[in-house]
C-alpha cells in the first residue's frame, strides 16, 4: 500500500469519480468552520480542529467508497455500546461507537443533493466538546 505524504500525491492517486467526491466534500469541510487545519493521517485527507483530529476521509475501505468519519482523537475512549454523542441525522450517520461515526458516499450527486445537510452536521459536530 502506498504511503501518502501530501494532500496532492493522495488525490492524485484516486479514481477520477473518488477524486470528484472528495473534492466536492474537501469544500464543505472547509467552509463549515475557520481553523480547521487539514493534513494527511492514517494515509487520507484528516481535518484537525482546536489541535484535535475530528475529521477523516476513508476510502481504503472494502465497499469502495468514500466515507467521512466523524471521530474523537485518539486518546478518547470510545464505546462501542452507548449512545452517540450526537443524535441528529441518524438516517445520514452510521454510528460504530458513542464517538465514532462515518457518512458514506457512492458518488458525487449525494454530497450535491446533501449539501446543506451535510455542513449542518459538521458544524454540529465540530461544537461537540468532550473531555
Amino acid at each position: 500500500m502506498q504511503k501518502y505524504k501530501t494532500l496532492q500525491n493522495f488525490l492524485d492517486s484516486l479514481e477520477p469519480e473518488q477524486k470528484e467526491i472528495i473534492e466536492t466534500l474537501r469544500k464543505l469541510i472547509l467552509e463549515t468552520k475557520q481553523n480547521l487545519w487539514e493534513n494527511i493521517k492514517w494515509n487520507a485527507p484528516n481535518y484537525e480542529y482546536n489541535w484535535l483530529d475530528r475529521i477523516t476521509f476513508n476510502v481504503l475501505n472494502k465497499e469502495h467508497i468514500v466515507k467521512l468519519i466523524l471521530h474523537f482523537w485518539a486518546s478518547i475512549k470510545e464505546n462501542k455500546k452507548g449512545s452517540p454523542v450526537y443524535d441528529k441525522h441518524s438516517d445520514f450517520i452510521y454510528w460504530s461507537s458513542d464517538i465514532r461515526g462515518y457518512m458514506s458516499f457512492e458518488n458525487k450527486e449525494k454530497v450535491l443533493k446533501n449539501s446543506e445537510k451535510i455542513k449542518e452536521i459538521l458544524k454540529d459536530w465540530l461544537e461537540i466538546n468532550i473531555k
